[in-house]
């Protein structure tokens, strides 16, 4: 937890509202690591206790989380949270009231004012948590009203040890996770906790394949992808970061920027099976594809991964 929060618990001076800046996931996972404590019935997020419990389900009456319905956050959802009424109410179990609001910066000006209203006085025992990748995104009015958080990256290798000995990695493994969150830890966990090892295993396999053309077919590739038809996000970030590795190799040699190091046999030979013309036409495909399933939500998954794997087939084949 960082110092500021810290201090914050321990001196019993809790501010009216913060701002934490810093990734999505990092900036929310603090600011619920912060509510764990500041509820917990013995001070410590022991995780036995009532409170405790409540936070452990989704469910306590004294904290409000405003999540948008949208790309946005917007005047609707303010209402829609009924963020105003609660507002004004006594605390539940007669201690602290926090609202959360993950992805701060994606609120409009209009949303902002709204909220400044009472963040500029909030009542008595009751504390805005704001997170935001970006604060530069906040209106400085309401920054003001904010202690302000940023949270700082580790440097590369202590990033990759805090996360082997967190969930019990190899160091390999570690540095992979890590290296693909972009270093960062609580995107690392996530992936982790997707099972993401295993969708990046069907989506190498389906790689290897295609770009070797044994099955020109392509059957066998799509059934391998459409396994994880619920989770292409995931899919699609371990193609194109597979073949962003295998670029990267060819025209640097350099295993160092490789993100898949357990996979560098592999990188290094599809590097001299292809040009670097056709590796960036199969990474375009894949970018391209990428985009357009998340614009197109009512997009048919099969046939989007079917046109994909055609057009990435006659690049290879050219």
């Amino acid at each position: 937890m960082h110092s500021v929060f810290e201090s914050a618990l321990t001196s019993g001076e809790i501010a009216g509202a913060y701002l934490i800046e810093g990734s999505e996931g990092w900036a929310r996972a603090e600011a619920e690591d912060f509510l764990r404590v500041l509820f917990c019935e013995k001070g410590s997020a022991c995780g036995a206790c009532p409170s405790c419990r409540k936070i452990r389900a989704g469910f306590h009456p004294d904290i409000l989380r405003i999540e948008p319905g949208g790309k946005s956050i917007r005047v609707e959802d303010i209402k829609e949270s009924g963020l105003m009424e609660w507002i004004s109410r006594k605390s539940f179990e007669g201690g602290y009231k926090a609202v959360v609001v993950p992805g701060a910066d994606r609120m409009g000006e209009a949303v902002q004012n709204k909220l400044l209203k009472v963040v500029e006085e909030p009542p008595d025992k009751t504390v805005f948590l704001l997170c935001a990748n970006a604060g530069k995104n906040i209106l400085p009015t309401v920054l003001s009203r904010c202690i302000i958080i940023r949270m700082r990256g580790k440097d590369n290798e202590t990033a990759v040890e805090d996360l082997r000995q967190r969930l019990s990695l190899s160091t390999m493994s570690a540095r992979v996770l890590v290296k693909t969150a972009g270093y960062d830890l609580y995107a690392a966990t996530e992936l982790f906790a997707r099972k993401y090892f295993e969708t990046r295993e069907s989506a190498f396999r389906a790689a290897k394949r295609l770009l070797t053309a044994k099955n020109r077919a392509n059957s066998v590739i799509l059934d391998l992808l459409m396994k994880y038809a619920d989770n292409l996000d995931d899919v699609f970030l371990a193609l194109q970061s597979y073949l962003r590795d295998i670029l990267v190799y060819k025209n640097t040699a350099d295993e160092g920027l490789v993100i898949n190091a357990d996979q560098i046999l592999d990188i290094r030979e599809l590097s001299m099976r292809l040009t670097s013309r056709k590796l960036v036409l199969v990474l375009k495909s894949l970018q391209d594809t990428d985009r357009k399933r998340k614009l197109c939500a009512g997009i048919l998954k099969k046939l989007m991964l079917e046109n994909m794997l055609f057009e990435i087939l006659e690049v290879v084949l050219a």
